[in-house]
């Protein structure tokens, strides 16, 4: 249990995807396959990572969508955020300056989850 508790701390604690992904490996090494649990573990650091560097503050997604706020500093360029609403066919819309709201149904951890890493790279194309 205690070795556990440490590797979610460390996971918790990576400053950037290289070492996340480091950890990762290393996690593998010592522990073999990892259960469905620890990849989504993984890969919810890896987009809180992500999400940081674009100037995104949350991203709440749920069985009826969600939302993604921006913080009053990010990084995005508007023209790129006009096109994702754009191209979105209704699916995202714009809430206010800094809320991007989701109405896509993501029921399931892993649709979430696929959901959050997707719009992340389509955030982060052009920069």
């Amino acid at each position: 249990m205690h070795a556990r508790l440490l590797l979610y701390k460390r996971i918790a604690n990576a400053q950037t995807t290289e070492e996340l992904y480091d950890l990762q490996l290393e996690t593998l090494d010592r522990f073999g396959l990892l259960p469905e649990s620890a990849k989504s573990v993984f890969a919810i650091s890896d987009i809180k990572l992500t999400a940081t560097g674009l100037g995104i503050e949350k991203i709440k997604l749920g069985n009826k969508g969600g939302f993604v706020r921006f913080s009053e500093h990010t990084t995005l360029d508007p023209i790129q955020l006009v096109d994702l609403i754009e191209s979105s066919d209704g699916e995202i819309i714009m809430q206010g300056a800094y809320t991007l709201t989701v109405k896509t149904p993501l029921p399931q951890p892993q649709d979430k989850i696929t959901y959050a890493k997707t719009l992340m790279n389509l955030l982060r194309e052009d920069i």
